[in-house]
């Protein structure tokens, strides 16, 4: 992620989930946040996981509206702790 900086939230209008976009980001931010966190390892490979499958590929549909609880609860924490500092 660029200087470390937390992604936007942008939520689509009508499911209410995140944008493919803003999820891939997000998972990838995580990602790399947790590639060295020894307390749960699994985040790492949790978050990777989902940024792989929101990938942006040529002839691969963009997805609309992303629903995850994992990453919901991680972007609250981030966006709480911002908020707070």
């Amino acid at each position: 992620m660029a200087n470390g900086k937390i992604p936007t939230v942008v939520r689509n209008e009508f499911g209410g989930g995140l944008t493919g976009e803003c999820a891939y980001k997000w998972a990838l931010f995580l990602a790399e946040n947790y590639l060295f966190d020894f307390d749960d390892p699994l985040l790492y490979d949790r978050f990777m996981s989902i940024a792989e499958s929101l990938e942006p590929k040529p002839g691969k549909p963009v997805v609309a509206s992303f629903h995850c609880k994992d990453l919901e609860e991680e972007i609250l924490k981030w966006t709480t702790s911002q908020q707070s500092s």
